[in-house]
């Protein structure tokens, strides 16, 4: 599994505030977990940005590395994988993801018989950003079993919510993205700005009962 680098040369397009804003970490779904390290292997991408001169004007050129973070039940992380050569890659560099995954012994999510579903209601702005509460829902075989409130995210990463579980033992562990918005809010550059949303993403780890999920 070969790290991705994207390299966006000389970017062009207007900035918001700044130079080199918008470079938070981004996360995907976890792929695996490991029952012996317990911990979720969640891969993402880690944007980078460099100041360059361009005819006598700043602007940017960007790219990004991609990861495999490695992160425990109690929300620790043990480690954060790349394979990456790139000189922007600050990672435990390995030459094969794949190799050092089975290794540690990460396979495949699985949550037996229980679902977990995201479920939203109201809240008010979050740093300027139109905002909605998060709360996980888990189901067993169609019954509500427990519900966990997550906080705020930002109305319009509604679909960026997301939770993979896996039952390790007596526990059923939830990795959620909770996405929030940095950046410029509607308004700031006058009423007719729709704003700039920088995403941020929040992991949260939830540790709810597996009894029910077998």
């Amino acid at each position: 599994m070969k790290a991705l680098l994207l390299l966006l040369v000389l970017a062009k397009a207007a900035h918001a505030t700044g130079i080199c804003e918008n470079t938070e970490r981004r996360y995907h779904a976890p792929t695996a977990y490991s029952e012996s390290e317990h911990a979720f292997a969640v891969p993402g991408v880690q944007p980078w940005c460099e100041e360059v001169e361009d005819g006598g004007t700043l602007d940017e050129k960007r790219g990004e590395v991609a990861f495999v973070e490695l992160r425990k039940n109690d929300g620790t992380v043990i480690a954060t994988l790349t394979d990456s050569t790139d000189a922007h890659a600050s990672f435990d560099h390995v030459d094969d993801l794949s190799a050092e995954l089975a290794r540690r012994g990460y396979k495949p999510v699985s949550a037996g018989r229980c679902t977990i579903t995201s479920s939203f209601g109201r809240a008010p702005a979050v740093d300027g950003w139109p905002a909605q509460k998060l709360a996980i829902v888990q189901k067993a075989r169609g019954k509500q079993i427990k519900r966990v409130s997550l906080g705020a995210i930002a109305k319009e990463r509604k679909a960026d919510a997301i939770s993979v579980a896996h039952i390790d033992g007596a526990k059923l562990v939830v990795w959620t993205l909770v996405p929030t918005c940095g950046g410029p809010p509607p308004g700031y550059f006058g009423a007719n700005d729709g704003g700039a949303c920088y995403p941020i993403d929040t992991p949260v780890i939830s540790v709810l009962d597996a009894k029910r999920c077998r």
